[in-house]
């Protein structure tokens, strides 16, 4: 009896091991000054156990130390995505989770289902995350609410992170859902996807809801988006966002240098598909409201069954009057009419001249007649805690 009781329980915690991994307490204190160093994908566990725990109103701090191999994440059967609002726990209350990957790797990530409606390496609440490289990512999620690196993000900023993969199953490359609050503000800044889509609403987000500002600058996606029946007829796709809903009174949506180069091909698209931005719509109909879009381009193809409905930057506008300044198409793949932004053709994609008021000192470079524009990288090579103290003995003795 005692034996069989035994095995039960070694049964129960290989059961609980492969649900969600293993949970490993990191090094530090989760403090800016003795941050929770992160080393390996267990790390990840026991901060997705702890979300509960933690105060409202808390900043808790990571740093990656070394690049993760997650190739463990196949085989769990749920994701333990991290999530900061803490409605479950005592405090009922937000906290905030600051990560800097430092430049380095995780590898070989797997993202499944998780407990809640959002499935990503961070699932839900406040984030302020810089510097994470992902690389070879996979999603077993079936057709359902999936962004890689965040599912729905209500406050804080991305900067400096990247994605690449194969063929992923997501509903959008880098974010399914950004929140911003009444008088608050969210930016994504120097952000890149690499990877093909499958049932995807777009190459960077799906949805934005804002009541305050939203800003989206530097950012980038690659690859191809197909969209089949799991999806249904009632969709619309597009190279970078899907939708941008403006929820209150001068609300405020700024997008500046940033591309997509999608191959986008839908079997039934009942609105159509963007080469760039799909739906922009004012919920206060009339009210005055801010959006901005400045020094972008989308390039690559669309291809849908229905001859109408869609464009080649912009599709559909609902109650406002966004300005775009400086903004182009790629006119020899992409026929869609549009009267947001400019066409141009392949050849003249490729000509610096093309491109008035654009930065290529700063924030852009082209290969003259061979590429068309893409964004100077600025993600740090990684770092760790030992180039930082060499760093800083190498200033003290310059002193």
């Amino acid at each position: 009896m005692k034996k069989a009781l035994l095995f039960v329980c070694i049964w129960a915690c290989v059961c609980l091991a492969l649900a969600d991994g293993v949970s490993v307490a990191p090094k530090g204190e989760g403090t800016q000054k003795a941050p929770y160093q992160i080393t390996q994908m267990g790390n990840f566990v026991w901060l997705s156990h702890q979300s509960d725990m933690i105060d409202a109103g808390t900043t808790i701090y990571c740093v990656q130390e070394n690049d993760i191999d997650a190739v463990e994440t196949e085989e769990w059967q749920s994701f333990p995505g991290i999530e900061t609002n803490n409605i479950n726990g005592e405090n009922k209350g937000a906290w905030t989770l600051n990560y800097d990957g430092q430049g380095f790797k995780i590898e070989n990530l797997c993202i499944s289902q998780t407990k809640g409606f959002y499935s990503a390496l961070f699932c839900l609440g406040s984030f302020q995350l810089k510097n994470i490289n992902i690389n070879g990512v996979k999603s077993k999620v079936p057709w359902g609410s999936t962004g890689i690196l965040v599912g729905n993000m209500g406050a804080g900023y991305i900067d400096n992170c990247h994605i690449s993969g194969t063929n992923l199953r997501a509903t959008a490359g880098l974010i399914q859902e950004v929140i911003v609050p009444q008088g608050g503000s969210i930016e994504i800044s120097n952000c890149s996807v690499e990877t093909d889509l499958t049932n995807a609403w777009a190459g960077v987000i799906e949805q934005a809801h804002v009541y305050g500002t939203l800003v989206i600058r530097n950012t980038s996606y690659k690859g191809k988006i197909t969209i089949g029946d799991e999806s249904g007829g009632d969709v619309i796709s597009a190279g970078f966002v899907k939708g941008l809903q403006l929820e209150e009174k001068h609300a405020k949506v700024v997008i500046e240098d940033c591309y997509s180069a999608a191959e986008i091909k839908c079997a039934n698209s009942y609105l159509g598909l963007s080469g760039f931005v799909g739906i922009i719509n004012n919920a206060n109909y009339g009210e005055p409201v801010d959006i901005e879009i400045n020094r972008c381009y989308s390039t690559g193809s669309i291809s849908n069954t229905r001859p109408w409905g869609s464009a080649s930057f912009l599709t559909v506008v609902y109650g406002c009057e966004p300005v775009v300044k400086d903004c182009y198409y790629n006119s020899t793949t992409l026929k869609k009419a549009d009267k947001y932004a400019l066409p141009k053709t392949e050849e003249e994609m490729k000509q610096l001249a093309t491109f008035e008021n654009w930065d290529f000192e700063n924030v852009w470079d082209i290969d003259e007649g061979k590429s068309m524009p893409y964004l100077v990288s600025t993600l740090p090579e990684p770092c760790g805690i030992v180039a930082l103290l060499l760093l800083t003995l190498l200033l003290t003795r310059r002193k």
